[in-house]
């Protein structure tokens, strides 16, 4: 069996003694005892501040002999504490776009995030936990490969870590969790919204000149509401509308079998397309050069 106490010393000579009040009995859990045999490594992390301290420790063995010491059936130990416990948690700040963000923040466009976490003691890097995900859904923990950790065992009190989530526009939550070396926790949450505006990037179609059909490609940096394609003859006339394109996020294709409005295969020549983004009242309109060469 084991027993521990612990006793603050106010100053004056040290010395021993039978009393038992002054002193306050560490609870087994606050100590962990490693393995079995002739010798028994415990471990324990008191947060104790500056000042002398007695330990008392009283043991005895498989047979019930216990430790003996003039004072009695215990030994005891003085020691120094030099220096105030670390008490104070690790700091986290949340950048996104090159700004430090708040909870409730507004992005107009992709988050690039950076996550600065300080610590005058040491961080404890295996602790480093951080969610995110939309609040309908809810956050869910970064993996490998979707971040990138930027700290030094030689520089403990500092870590950086980048990731760059891919986001459709709306609500969502950022947590983080992490410690120190001395067990202090840190934690920070951040609801943000996500207000990208659309835009119409990457217009081409695919071949051209073309010989028999072609495909349209275009990216949207997010889903509108909807998209039309216009062909026209390079006098101005109108000879085809394909209604309803793709309209997703990011990448899209439409096809086009160069065909009128009424499935007939147009001539060859060199034509004009328009490509009309809605979004709400607002429009988004790109012009593109095609030629049919049969």
């Amino acid at each position: 069996s084991f027993r521990l106490l612990v006793k603050a010393d106010r100053g004056g000579k040290v010395e021993g003694t039978k009393d038992f009040s002054s002193f306050q009995e560490v609870s087994p859990k606050e100590y962990s005892i490693s393995g079995e045999g002739e010798v028994v490594p415990i471990r324990y992390n008191p947060i104790l501040h500056i000042g002398r301290y007695t330990f008392r420790i009283g043991v005895s063995d498989m047979c019930g002999n216990q430790v003996k010491s003039d004072l009695g059936d215990f030994q005891e130990m003085v020691f120094y504490v030099e220096k105030e416990p670390d008490l104070s948690p690790p700091k986290i700040r949340v950048y996104a776009n090159e700004r430090e963000i708040s909870d409730g923040d507004v992005l107009d466009s992709q988050p690039h995030f950076v996550l600065i976490i300080e610590d005058d003691h040491g961080l404890d890097i295996k602790t480093l936990r951080v969610r995110f995900g939309s609040e309908l859904e809810g956050p869910s923990e970064l993996k490998e490969g979707e971040y990138k950790l930027d700290f030094s065992n030689a520089q403990p009190d500092k870590a950086m870590l980048f990731f760059e989530p891919d986001c459709p526009n709306g609500r969502y939550v950022l947590q983080v969790d992490v410690a120190d070396t001395s067990e202090n926790k840190a934690s920070r949450e951040l609801h943000i919204e996500i207000n990208e505006p659309v835009r119409l990037e990457k217009l081409i179609n695919v071949p051209n000149p073309i010989s028999k059909d072609t495909v349209f490609y275009y990216y949207l940096t997010q889903q509108p509401d909807d998209v039309t394609i216009k062909i026209y003859a390079f006098t101005n006339r109108l000879v085809r509308t394909i209604e309803h394109a793709s309209a997703e996020r990011k990448y899209n294709e439409e096809y086009w079998d160069c065909t009128d409005k009424n499935g007939r295969p147009l001539a060859n020549g060199v034509y004009l397309y328009k490509v009309t983004v809605k979004v709400g009242h607002r429009k988004i309109e790109r012009i593109g050069k095609l030629a049919i060469l049969r």
